[in-house]
């Protein structure tokens, strides 16, 4: 059985981040010290949603964005 995780410590969540996602720790780092959170504290289980959820929409933002610009590029160089 999986218990819901009520808190994380934020050393914890870095170093998950660093393994799968590359400029993810240092914007989480920065986006929890706006909240008033310090490395080595404790982050609310929802604190930590929101900043997932905000992060990957940005991401699939800028994902999108980098489509639009390469779907634009190969069409400007096929009537160039």
């Amino acid at each position: 059985m999986i218990y819901p995780q009520q808190t994380f410590e934020t050393q914890d969540i870095v170093a998950f981040l660093e393994h799968r996602y590359s400029h993810a720790p240092g914007r989480f780092t920065r986006y929890m010290s706006r909240h008033g959170i310090k490395p080595g504290d404790t982050v609310p289980s929802s604190l930590v949603e929101e900043w997932f959820k905000s992060y990957f929409e940005q991401r699939s933002k800028d994902e999108f964005r980098s489509l639009q610009n390469r779907v634009y590029e190969k069409y400007m160089c096929s009537i160039g």
